[in-house]
């Protein structure tokens, strides 16, 4: 038997691969030697399981008349991290602990709870995941581990996936907890994908299986809800309601240092300035100037050219429409002046109604103090004369009420005819500005009308004439009740004279 450095018989194992190539837990084999052999791919060789009641079991080589010639690379460590990759493509499914957020230093309270435990299922998993960072520092992913110009910045035994076939989960295998460094965990916060290390027994198959199932053995190493979550003070906790302990291990895996926080700023700080100094943002710098600068020579000449358009524009259209434009002028001056001749004839009409309310006023005032006098005078007046001049007075009175009722409705009816007269002058003036050539036409007409008109006999009424010119049935009305008014202002003068002077008490008298 010849034996090598590497003395394989004083190596163990916790597993070996049955008669059927299948693996077998050393708590499931049989004592002894029973065609248990080597999982090692290049060894292959007899293994004995050994169980005592002192010691643990495990398999060991069988060496008895063996001359070993390859090297056996087997280890149990491996083994088990294989079985566990195992299990995870099987169930797609692991259970992550609680996260907690630790007070910052310096402070004192208990930590923050941020999410219960749960179980996250994956859509589909790779094994032997690499993270790296390229030349444009940024973070990407591949089977391979040794690919030029990528820095390796993070190993994921498994990787999660969802449904879109984003990452949700890293998982890292290992014997013992290892907390990160400062680096590394600025490296994981660049990632930003959920990570967690799970340590795997040095058991049987069932209780690595097990693993996966509870939270004891699995710790976070990064989680974005920590990273963007405040801590708050807790409020003091009820009677009886226990306190959570702090975990040594979860603090030191998620506890950010100013270390882990610089690397950050930092490797923040590289990717702006290789951002800056690459090829592409310069020539897309240069070739963005280059636009700017020409769409700002393309608007000025537009401009320019909008100006000089414009100018053409408004030249032609000035020589095409000169007699139109000054007619128009010519029509609003004289709409001016008409309008100017309403206003002062609402302005006399105006007066005279103020001058014709203020004598009815006074003429009221005379007859009662006249009455008055008369009652005075004769002490024992007739009471047929007196219910005659009564009735008189009252018959005067509601005559005075129905003119000026009568005058209020002539004064209202001027108004209405002055907003008529104007809106109808807009219109004329609209028609003038939009249709030149109609409203030229419609003038000429209308200046025939009026000299036909004015040529007609001098007893023909205003109110026709007026009536005529203007083509509106509204003035003619107007300055025909003018003409009435006029007739019944004089009829109540008369009458007033009757009153002042004393006349009336001869119509009685006659009878």
């Amino acid at each position: 038997m010849v034996i090598e450095p590497n003395n394989r018989s004083n190596r163990r194992s916790a597993f070996a691969l049955d008669k059927a190539g299948n693996r077998i837990d050393i708590t499931d084999a049989q004592s002894g030697l029973h065609d248990y052999l080597c999982p090692c791919e290049d060894c292959k060789t007899a293994m004995v399981a050994v169980k005592c009641t002192k010691k643990r079991p495990f398999f060991r080589h069988y060496a008895k008349d063996v001359q070993w010639k390859a090297r056996c690379t087997y280890s149990d460590p491996k083994e088990r991290n294989k079985i566990a990759k195992e299990i995870l493509a099987r169930t797609k499914s692991i259970k992550v602990p609680s996260v907690f957020k630790q007070p910052p230093p310096g402070v004192e309270g208990a930590p923050n709870r941020i999410r219960s435990p749960q179980t996250i299922n994956a859509y589909k998993i790779e094994a032997a995941v690499y993270f790296y960072e390229d030349q444009n520092l940024s973070i990407g992913w591949s089977h391979k581990q040794h690919t030029p110009f990528l820095k390796e910045v993070f190993k994921a035994d498994i990787v999660f996936f969802d449904q879109a076939e984003n990452a949700i989960l890293l998982i890292e295998l290992v014997e013992k907890y290892k907390p990160k460094t400062d680096d590394e965990r600025a490296y994981l916060s660049a990632i930003g994908i959920d990570a967690v290390q799970v340590r795997i027994p040095t058991e049987s198959q069932a209780a690595i299986q097990a693993v996966f199932q509870r939270t004891n053995s699995t710790k976070w190493i990064f989680n974005k809800e920590y990273e963007r979550t405040t801590y708050k003070l807790p409020i003091s906790p009820k009677p009886g309601e226990p306190v959570r302990e702090l975990d040594e291990h979860q603090s030191e895996f998620l506890e950010e240092s100013t270390r882990c926080r610089t690397n950050q700023i930092g490797n923040l700080v590289r990717a702006i300035n290789k951002c800056l100094e690459s090829e592409s943002h310069t020539a897309a710098s240069r070739a963005l100037n280059d636009a700017i600068g020409g769409a700002a020579n393309a608007r000025i000449k537009l401009e320019r050219d909008e100006q000089e358009i414009r100018r053409t524009i408004t030249e032609r259209i000035e020589v095409e429409f000169e007699p139109e434009t000054s007619e128009v002028d010519r029509s609003r001056t004289d709409l001016s002046s008409k309008s100017l001749r309403l206003d002062k004839l609402h302005e006399r009409l105006e007066e005279r109604y103020r001058r014709k309310r203020e004598k009815f006023a006074e003429a009221e005032n005379d007859i009662a103090t006249r009455i008055d006098k008369e009652r005075r005078s004769n002490r024992k007046p007739s009471e047929q004369r007196t219910r005659e001049v009564q009735q008189l007075l009252e018959r005067e009175a509601q005559q005075i009420e129905r003119d000026i009722e009568a005058e209020e409705r002539n004064i209202e009816r001027l108004q209405t005819g002055k907003k008529e007269l104007r809106a109808r002058f807009r219109e004329k003036e609209d028609n003038l500005r939009f249709e030149p050539t109609r409203t030229r036409k419609e003038l000429d007409r209308l200046k025939e009308r009026y000299e036909a008109l004015a040529r007609e006999e001098d007893g023909q009424s205003i109110a026709i004439v007026l009536e005529r010119i203007t083509g509106d049935p509204d003035i003619g009305r107007l300055a025909y009740h003018f003409e009435e008014e006029h007739r019944a202002c004089g009829r109540l003068r008369k009458a007033w004279e009757s009153l002042t002077s004393g006349t009336y008490k001869t119509w009685y008298s006659g009878k």
